[in-house]
């Protein structure tokens, strides 16, 4: 289920809808244990796709 919302996020971004990329990685962060090297990589996407909603909704 968790590469089900990474790809979900993942087209979503590429459809320019950041809100729903963050919401997709958010589920699979929480079907993730604390620590694992899964997590850490949906963790780093999610911060990237989080600074660029900013940079738009920011200007």
């Amino acid at each position: 289920m968790v590469g089900v919302h990474r790809a979900r996020a993942e087209y979503d971004a590429l459809m320019g809808d950041l809100e729903s990329a963050q919401r997709q990685l958010r589920q699979a962060q929480e079907k993730l244990t604390a620590g694992s090297p899964m997590r850490q990589i949906v963790t780093e996407r999610l911060s990237a796709i989080t600074a660029e909603l900013n940079v738009r909704r920011n200007g």
